[in-house]
């Protein structure tokens, strides 16, 4: 199972400084071992646009102060790249 926790400041011109790490819970992991990986991030995003279309551009590192054993992971760098669709539907569709 994966959640989330997110927050995210939009200081404007595009930017974006937040963290939305993914906690994991192993449910089958062993009930004595730790069965949690809990992390902290720092992300960094950008909207530009590409050609007529604006992208989100995002770099996020996190560390994980709780882990599982000494497989679990302790750090991870991630990188995304979402396209912002226009709006697909024109005007109100439940009316006025």
């Amino acid at each position: 199972m994966a959640d989330r926790y997110f927050f995210v400041y939009l200081p404007g011109h595009g930017w974006g400084i937040g963290t939305s790490p993914n906690m994991l819970v192993n449910w089958y992991a062993n009930k004595n071992g730790n069965m949690v990986t809990f992390p902290v991030g720092l992300q960094i995003s950008k909207v530009i646009k590409v050609g007529p279309l604006p992208v989100k551009f995002a770099v996020q590192g996190q560390y994980m102060p709780v882990h599982p054993d000494v497989f679990g992971q302790k750090w991870n760098l991630q990188f995304a790249m979402t396209p912002v669709i226009p709006k697909l539907i024109k005007g109100n569709i439940f009316g006025n």
